[in-house]
């Protein structure tokens, strides 16, 4: 295009006979001085003008030549009028500006305009700036010119686009300007040398070539269709539902809002849920549990579940939407039937078995065994699939595994597991039975072990029934001695064996299994051993009761006391009871007991049955030791004691004895004094 600025260019150019000079071997070139006269006058009206010029930026790669005239025709040159000097000074990026340089213009390239440019110019009449084509700097560091022409310093810039140092900077921007799209800003200077900078306007990285107009074209044709599908397809899912979707259980893909409402309202008049799985069915009627349903709004809700704008997302995924509004039913009806369905069920079903500890004998260890499965059903888990079911409007309602009663203690619960290692603590230790402060008993860990057992819970906790049966069995006749045989010698130098009666050592059996419980449960190996009856000595099958005591010897018909030292205190002949009638007086270990007293009515039993005692007799002196039964006691009816009378002419059990002799014995006896009655 022409315009004025073509003019002025055409102006400056004028003077220039076109040629292009090479560079001498010195490196130096000229132009004849007619030229550079013209060159100056150029110069000075280039400097009047100030004008600047922009040109498309520069793309990769090496442009194609253009006419001088494609540049050239826009510019407008800008050049200081005293310019002389033909050779520039060195400068490098970012010099200083000159004294009379700064030259600033806005002008339209083909029509465009762009924001100021400034151009930085010395004295000299070269512009001090680094100057940029194709990103590449061009002339930096020149120090040498060949007027009119790139610097021969600037040779491999130049040749960055395809020209050479000896071209001349107006064919250079000419060709510049006709081959390149992006905007690029260039001045021309005149003095006493001419030179030409191409500066990028803006220093983007790698620019682009500008397409081809048929290429936009089809580009915006492809964008604009693309476009309409994206449209299209938006207003038709705003509409229809999406491929591959399930509302619940029914297909709904492509189904607009009000076929899917008038198949859910039909559906619904004649609904009825199917529950199976888990080897369980059952049949619920819409009519048991007043069930209806509102298809507009099901289907509506299902519809609002996803964005039809966002269909090039999801037209090829699956979707599955629950949906409960538009459903109504008898909630408490639907429980009550799925309660007695589960219940009735779960009768014959398999419970799921806790994980529990259990011992090991051949270990002697504690160790988990782990939960078991079972067949019945969770009735909440049931109830709650299946109403969410109704309320979807589902007609197959499945259950799964989720649904069956779960064990609540694995091998994985955490208390499970701590009293795990309590039982193994306990088990390892013996357990030590105490009476008074010393220990009567050792029970290995082995026995202690199996005694012991760990719930659901983590308790650890003893077996009440095992313990109490080797307190009352094993180990009462290993230390009981009530009613065991014992061997002593009387102070007479005499040795006797007796056996029966109710004094000696008797453990509480009862009392000792409790305790050994509570110890176990707080984690102890210690109990101490409660006690029914107690005796002097720990003596097993000897003497256990001290050096005072009755003995009565039914052999002999008679009877001594000793003292604590083993002294004879007292004695006397007696008679004891007739063994003919079965009225033997009973031997063993017994002690005096608190119904002594005086002045008793003896009474004998009705043994003929005629209702009344077969006797009746008064004592003075009475001293019990089997129970209030059998007593030593004053006679008075007899004559004599001692002998083999007792032998059909005994007595009814009891020890009788002279009044005499039963007034001083009473006096020496005490509650607790031993009786050892013998043979």
């Amino acid at each position: 295009m022409a315009n004025s600025n073509e003019d002025d260019l055409d102006q400056i150019l004028s003077g220039i006979d076109g040629k292009v000079y090479g560079n001498s071997p010195s490196g130096e070139s000229e132009l004849p001085a007619d030229e550079r006269t013209h060159a100056s006058t150029a110069g000075q009206r280039a400097a009047r003008a100030k004008r600047t010029i922009r040109v498309p930026r520069v793309e990769d790669g090496p442009s194609p030549a253009a006419t001088p005239s494609s540049a050239g025709a826009n510019a407008a040159a800008a050049v200081p009028s005293s310019a002389t000097d033909p050779t520039p000074s060195h400068v490098t990026a970012g010099a200083q500006q000159a004294s009379n340089a700064v030259v600033t213009t806005d002008s339209p390239v083909n029509g465009v305009a762009d924001s100021d440019t400034t151009a930085v110019l010395g004295t000299d009449g070269w512009e001090h700036t680094p100057d940029r084509v194709e990103g590449q700097q061009i002339g930096t560091d020149a120090t040498t010119s060949t007027a009119g022409h790139f610097s021969p310093e600037s040779v491999d810039n130049a040749g960055a686009v395809g020209y050479n140092a000896d071209a001349r900077v107006s064919e250079v921007a000419d060709r510049v300007q006709s081959s390149h799209t992006n905007s690029f800003s260039y001045q021309y200077r005149y003095g006493d040398a001419m030179r030409g900078t191409y500066k990028a306007a803006h220093q983007a990285p790698a620019p682009q070539k500008k397409p081809h107009k048929g290429a936009r074209v089809a580009v915006c044709a492809i964008v604009a269709g693309l476009a309409a599908v994206y449209v299209g397809g938006s207003l038709y899912f705003s509409a229809h539902f999406l491929p591959n979707t399930k509302v619940g259980t029914y297909d709904a893909s492509g189904m607009t809002v009000d076929e899917l409402a008038q198949q859910i309202t039909t559906a619904g008049q004649n609904y009825t849920a199917t529950v199976s799985g888990d080897n369980f069915s059952l049949q619920v009627a819409g009519s048991d549990i007043d069930y209806s349903t509102d298809g507009t709004t099901f289907a509506q809700s299902a519809k609002s579940q996803y964005n039809a704008w966002e269909w090039p997302l999801l037209v090829f995924q699956s979707h599955n939407y629950d949906v409960s509004e538009g459903v109504s039913y008898d909630a408490d009806k639907l429980a009550t039937i799925v309660g007695n369905a589960v219940d009735a069920f779960n009768q014959t079903a398999t419970a799921p078995v806790n994980a529990t500890i259990q011992y090991d004998s051949s270990t002697q260890q504690f160790s988990i065994v782990d939960a078991q499965g079972g067949t019945t059903l969770d009735k909440d888990s049931v109830q709650q699939a299946v109403s969410t079911g109704v309320q979807d409007a589902n007609s197959q309602i499945s259950l799964d595994d989720s649904d069956l009663q779960q064990p609540t203690v694995t091998a994985d619960t955490q208390s499970l597991k701590d009293s795990l290692t309590r039982a193994n603590q306990l088990a390892s230790s013996d357990l030590t039975l105490t009476y008074n402060g010393t220990t009567i008993v050792t029970v290995p860990a082995a026995t202690f072990a199996s005694w012991f057992t760990v719930d659901d819970s983590g308790n650890i906790s003893g077996n009440l029934e095992t313990i109490t049966k080797w307190a009352q069995g094993d180990l009462s006749k290993q230390y009981d001695t009530v009613g065991a045989s014992r061997t002593y010698t009387r102070p007479d130098g005499k040795q006797f064996t007796v056996s029966g009666g109710t004094y000696g050592w008797e453990l509480n059996g009862a009392d000792l299994a409790q305790n050994i419980v509570n110890a176990i449960q707080q984690g102890q190996a210690t109990a101490e051993v409660p006690m029914k009856s107690t005796a002097v000595n720990w003596v097993q099958g000897g003497q256990d009761w001290g050096a005072r005591y009755i003995d009565v010897d039914l052999s002999e018909q008679h009877a001594r006391m000793y003292d604590e030292s083993g002294n004879l205190i007292w004695e006397s002949d007696f008679v004891s009871g007739d063994p003919t009638k079965n009225n033997q007086t009973p031997s063993g270990v017994y002690t005096i007991n608190t119904t002594k007293g005086t002045n008793q009515t003896l009474k004998g039993q009705d043994e003929n049955g005629d209702g009344q005692p077969d006797y009746t007799s008064q004592d003075t002196y009475w001293m019990p030791f089997v129970d209030n039964l059998v007593a030593f006691h004053d006679a008075s009816w007899r004559s004599s004691f001692g002998g083999t009378m007792y032998s059909g002419n005994g007595s009814h059990g009891c020890v009788n004895l002279p009044s005499s002799a039963a007034a001083t014995l009473y006096q020496l006896t005490q509650v607790g004094d031993v009786v050892v009655v013998h043979n």
